[in-house]
């Protein structure tokens, strides 16, 4: 095997990354979004908040040794199409009752715990897939490629999460081009449809003080209650008026990745 063709990951490990990505993703924004609805429509205080988040870590701990035993015992596709499918379900239900207005704090900690549940049988048989979908000269990019996936998720997912719950909200990236970090981040940010602003092209990628221009940046415009006018291919979405929310992402830059939220307060 020539040293290009061990490097080149096979479409179906392609897939495999970015469901993980996806999968990573949605429970990180759901961690977040959780405790904002229940302060936003139930009204809870910092005790039941406390008790929410509880909820939603246990099955970190109870889940997954027995996901490790399901793993090695199932079918790995299998398990995690249907840790998938409780997870959805899980989330859709959270929605219903929502529409119903019968969203009460244990409802959505019951829920949020099933969801939770889906997503540690997920994670602990993804990694586990991999060596059969590639040979042992890939599996380190591999395994990159998956902990990638679950870095970018674990920083982003939060501040999304606030996103999607808040209003008015986009984006200012300082991605530094660099690959996979800067496709993953891109792929991400699509999947949210959030307004997005790329820096790079006006004040380069000085990896000490571009991430906090972007936060000036990112004050101007709440400030100005609008994003400047896009100007470069990575540039989407128009501007939200009365801007009050802004991340703003240093991704690929490697030792020197960074992710924040400027908010309008009052």
């Amino acid at each position: 095997m020539s040293a290009s063709e061990a490097t080149r990951l096979p479409a179906t490990f392609n897939r495999l990354a970015w469901s993980n990505l996806a999968a990573q993703s949605a429970e990180q924004i759901a961690l977040a979004a959780s405790p904002i609805v229940a302060v936003l429509l139930l009204g809870v205080g910092e005790g039941e908040t406390g008790l929410l988040q509880t909820a939603l870590t246990l099955p970190f701990v109870l889940m997954a040794i027995p996901a490790g035993l399901l793993t090695d015992r199932i079918s790995r596709r299998h398990l995690m199409a249907g840790a998938e499918a409780l997870r959805a379900a899980a989330l859709l239900a959270i929605l219903l009752l929502i529409g119903l207005h019968q969203l009460t704090l244990p409802l959505l900690a019951l829920a949020g715990f099933i969801a939770v549940c889906g997503t540690v049988v997920y994670s602990v048989a993804a990694p586990a897939l991999v060596p059969s979908l590639v040979s042992p000269q890939q599996l380190p990019a591999a395994n990159t490629r998956i902990e990638l996936a679950r870095t970018i998720a674990f920083a982003s997912g939060p501040a999304l999460g606030g996103f999607l719950v808040g209003f008015d909200a986009a984006v200012i990236s300082g991605a530094s081009g660099i690959e996979p970090a800067t496709a993953a981040e891109r792929g991400a940010l699509k999947e949210f449809g959030l307004p997005v602003r790329n820096t790079g092209t006006y004040i380069g990628h000085g990896v000490e003080t571009q991430f906090l221009a972007n936060l000036g940046i990112a004050c101007a415009a709440i400030e100005h209650g609008k994003l400047f006018a896009p100007a470069g291919s990575g540039d989407t979405g128009d501007s939200p008026s009365g801007l009050s929310q802004v991340i703003v992402t240093s991704v690929g830059n490697w030792r020197g990745e960074g992710l924040a939220l400027v908010e309008r307060i009052g």
